[in-house]
Formats: structure tokens, sequence, C-alpha cells
């Protein structure tokens, strides 16, 4: 499935923390940077 760059947000995905951290499995380290549950991200 092609992936969308759209968001309810209004911030452009490929600047995003969360999405990158998505898109190169790094959620753990980013929720842990930013003292947040791996699952809220």
């Amino acid at each position: 499935m092609k992936e969308r760059y759209d968001t309810y947000c209004g911030l452009y995905c490929g600047s995003c923390e969360v999405f990158l951290a998505n898109r190169k499995g790094l959620v753990d380290e980013l929720a842990r940077e930013w003292e947040m549950n791996p699952a809220d991200l």
C-alpha cells in the first residue's frame, strides 16, 4: 500500500519525527526520549 503524506495535524509527514521514527523502527527510543508510552506515538 502506498503511504499518504497528508495529515489532520497540518504538518508535512516527511518532516514529522513520529512518522520517521515509525518508518525506521525507532518508536521505543523516541518515546523514551520524550518520556511517553510508545503506543501513544
